[in-house]
């Protein structure tokens, strides 16, 4: 599988040569606060929106800690 910045997902399945593409869509959540450990499980990230101060992150549990990233 490889994902490209373009948005574009290429499968390839076993030796058959076998190669699909297309693109990849996802949605965000949003609330009034930032995620935390309780709302993603250990190894789970997640798109989300803070509606009061309007940044969109990337959340990911690695391990019991949230490491984000903001997207501008």
């Amino acid at each position: 599988i490889e994902f490209h910045t373009n948005n574009t997902l290429r499968v390839s399945i076993g030796d058959s040569g076998a190669m699909f593409s297309g693109s990849v869509t996802s949605v965000f959540s949003s609330s009034t606060a930032d995620l935390s450990a309780l709302d993603l499980s250990a190894g789970q990230s997640r798109l989300h929106k803070n509606t009061l101060t309007g940044d969109l992150k990337l959340f990911a549990n690695d391990g019991g800690s949230v490491k984000t990233v903001t997207l501008t």
